[in-house]
């Protein structure tokens, strides 16, 4: 079942479009206040569409479609693995509960967002993962 979901999670990644804008630097919400570029990342899989903030360019130059999709993915992901906000928490570090759940948070509309998008099980998610962090 697994090179099922692998072959999926490569047809939907070869259909899928991804554009990042910076729209301005401002506070990262989640950084406990650090001032960084502000990307709107805009994905669209089969006609429909998902809009995400997007803070991890330190370089401020264009990001690509494999690094933006790692991240998402990768924050998704975060709080699927973490089985509530303490363990979350722990596995990022977190000392302050206000950063801990602001993130959480953002990773759980992220999850929300790319299930909704891609309308596929989480096992091929990981695979998503995968692939474009091979790529990234």
């Amino acid at each position: 079942m697994i090179v099922k979901e692998k072959e999926l999670a490569r047809e939907i990644l070869a259909k899928t479009k991804v554009k990042a804008e910076q729209v301005d630097e401002k506070t990262c919400p989640w950084s406990g206040g650090e001032y960084r570029p502000h990307w709107r990342v805009t994905v669209w899989y089969q006609g429909h569409k998902r809009t995400f903030d997007f803070w991890n360019n330190l370089e401020n130059k264009q990001p690509s479609k494999e690094l933006l999709l790692d991240c998402l993915l990768g924050d998704a992901l975060a709080y699927k693995d973490a089985l509530n906000i303490d363990e979350f928490s722990a596995e990022f570090g977190y000392t302050k509960i206000t950063q801990a759940i602001t993130a959480y948070e953002g990773c759980y509309r992220t999850y929300r967002k790319l299930s909704s998008l891609f309308q596929v099980s989480d096992e091929v998610l990981y695979e998503m993962a995968n692939l474009v962090r091979e790529l990234a």
